[in-house]
């Protein structure tokens, strides 16, 4: 990762998490392995302006709310995201889910915006 290549970082949180499953710092990497890639060739203001000016579009959002998470945006990316799922169904709220929950994991836990954004989460789906 410190050498920027998060493929080949990727595949070694992966192989890590194939001999050790619970872990967390492989899946922790792994994660923001992930996150750099699908950011990497994404300019970060567009893609945010883009998603604004696009609130119906899942693929927009999922793009923002990654470039806002790498930027240190956490509760924008949540907002953005707990938007879609309250507003979607099926499918689409499905994928906003899973995608902000992915986005948890790459967050302090006693981060005050994560917190709060799993008490929204946990209300809107219950």
């Amino acid at each position: 990762m410190e050498r920027g290549d998060f493929s080949g970082a990727a595949m070694a949180y992966r192989n890590w998490l194939q001999r050790s499953p619970g872990e967390t710092m492989a899946k922790i990497g792994l994660a923001q392995c992930e996150l750099m890639i699908r950011i990497s060739t994404l300019n970060p203001e567009r893609t945010i302006a883009t998603a604004n000016a696009n609130p119906n579009s899942l693929s927009d959002a999922l793009m923002a709310s990654d470039v806002e998470i790498a930027h240190g945006q956490v509760k924008n990316a949540f907002d953005r995201l707990l938007q879609v799922v309250k507003e979607s169904k099926g499918e689409d709220r499905d994928r906003a889910k899973a995608h902000l929950i992915e986005l948890f994991q790459l967050v302090d836990p006693r981060d005050p915006d994560l917190i709060k954004a799993r008490q929204t989460l946990a209300s809107v789906l219950f």
